[in-house]
């Protein structure tokens, strides 16, 4: 046995699995090296090495510390001097035309290998769909999500994202309910059927705002697994927005130099807790969410688990064991989403509205966001009108007069569809500053943008002008009886 042999057998372990049956641990510096050449890439922009048989990013100075005891270990020549390269294993690889070069990298999901010059990062799962329905799968979404069209949504968010691997979608998925139903087995499922490479799982209790870095480079999905609130509950939904709709993200990495790449993330997440996130009211853009069932597979009368229990959980993870191994079920899921018809479930639209986000909204949103909610929906109060200010509405919705409570109530206005009309300040009857107008529908802001100040306060007033008493019942649902 050599006195690399053990630096071989380490080796073969990040070969890809044809170069592996062939390679010999027990192989003279020489040809190991020329391994090492033919299973990098050299990168130009920004300067780095990639390893084919992960895809891993490596620096200048990693790749020293990993191969210069195989450059330190060739025998000088009079035609090929070692000594120069002493402890500069990235030196020498640059210096021969046998390492391949590649003029940047990208992440392309579904994409080939090689496009032109520059090279993908992106490595597809190895699963061969087998042609039959995932009976067992189908079983637990139908017991895990109660609600039908809720349940339907999930399987929608998965197939666009199997059917559409060159795309990103612009909305997340949070998948909420009671500890135990087996919220978090998807991290392991979503790990087999995208290719454990291209997921990354934040663990049980991250806050996820710092870990956004090198670590999310080549990606397809950040799963996010129970999500906590926390007193930064409003940082984290804005630390995960620009990852959930933002086009470019910025990799940082020890030893390698700060790159630009298209964002390629799809995030899902699941949590405990209802007010996990704080979302911009009940049309919030951002978020899918839905609702597990409140009861454990098999309990008994008092919410226990049982033999039943333990027996369906147990086949539940065999279908993605730890060792990674794919199993026939697993291939079936992926056939199956890979073949059912989408409909109408646009992955690039907006989230659609579910009851599980409007309790989400309820629970997170404050005294002055429920009132805007309310009072909109209704269209009651202000919202009677085209045109309103925000003292008009701050005074039906709270006592609070200060800039704070003003700029919740904007914020509120804003979410359920108001707008403000540019600009514009107009004097209305018993003002003495002139106070901007907002409009009630978005789709009237371009007609009332064009109106100069005068007739917009002509609008204001006339609308005001002998209307009705607002006599729409607090509470929605409470209405008189017919008489």
């Amino acid at each position: 046995m050599s006195e690399l042999s053990n630096f071989g057998e380490v080796f073969a372990e990040t070969l890809p699995v044809d170069l592996r049956k062939t390679f010999d641990p027990n192989a003279d510096a020489a040809a190991i090296w020329d391994m090492v050449l033919a299973t990098h890439v050299y990168v130009l922009d920004p300067p780095m090495f990639v390893r084919l048989g992960d895809k891993k990013l490596i620096s200048r100075e990693a790749f020293n510390g990993l191969y210069n005891p195989i450059v330190n270990a060739i025998p000088s020549t009079d035609e090929n001097p070692m000594g120069r390269y002493k402890d500069m294993a990235a030196k020498y690889a640059i210096s021969t035309a046998a390492l391949k070069r590649a003029s940047r990298a990208v992440y392309e999901p579904g994409g080939s290998e090689w496009m032109g010059t520059t090279f993908n990062m992106w490595s597809g799962p190895s699963i061969e769909p087998l042609q039959e329905r995932p009976t067992i799968i189908i079983d637990h979404f139908r017991y895990l999500f109660p609600d039908k069209r809720e349940r339907q949504l999930v399987f929608e968010w998965l197939k666009w994202g199997m059917q559409h691997p060159d795309k990103k979608m612009t909305f997340a998925l949070l998948i909420i309910g009671r500890f135990g139903t087996g919220k978090s087995w998807f991290s392991k499922l979503m790990q087999v059927i995208y290719g454990p490479s291209n997921v990354l799982v934040l663990p049980k209790g991250e806050t996820a705002l710092e870990k956004f870095n090198a670590e999310h480079a080549n990606k397809r999905l950040v799963f996010v697994d129970e999500l906590v609130p926390n007193e930064k509950t409003g940082s984290l939904a804005d630390a995960l927005a620009p990852k959930i709709v933002g086009n470019n993200i910025w990799i940082e990495r020890k030893g390698v130099d700060r790159f630009e790449l298209p964002n390629r993330f799809n995030v899902m997440a699941v949590s405990n807790h209802e007010a996990a996130i704080k979302i911009a009211g009940r049309n919030d853009r951002k978020w899918l969410i839905v609702r597990t069932t409140d009861d454990l597979y098999g309990a008994d009368a008092n919410g226990r688990p049982t033999a039943e229990t333990v027996a369906y959980y147990d086949r539940l993870h065999a279908l993605t064991p730890p060792d990674g191994s794919i199993t026939d079920e697993v291939r079936r899921f992926v056939w199956w989403l890979q073949s059912r018809p989408i409909g109408d479930f646009n992955g690039q639209g907006v989230a659609p509205e579910t009851f599980a986000k409007d309790d989400v909204a309820a629970a997170t949103e404050s005294s002055i966001e429920t009132e805007v909610n309310d009072l909109y929906a209704a269209k009651a109060g202000p919202f009677r009108f085209q045109l309103m200010t925000i003292k008009d509405v701050l005074a039906e919705v709270t006592d609070d007069g200060t800039k704070k409570a003003e700029a919740e109530c904007a914020a509120a206005m804003t979410a359920v569809g108001c707008r403000r009309i540019g600009n514009k300040q107009v004097y209305l009857t018993g003002r003495k500053k002139p106070r901007r107008l907002w409009c009630r529908d978005r789709d009237k802001l371009t007609e009332f943008e064009k109106m100069a100040p005068t007739e917009l306060a002509e609008l204001y007033k006339a609308e005001r002008r002998n209307a009705p008493a607002d006599d729409t019942p607090d509470e929605p649902g409470d209405f008189p009886a017919a008489a």
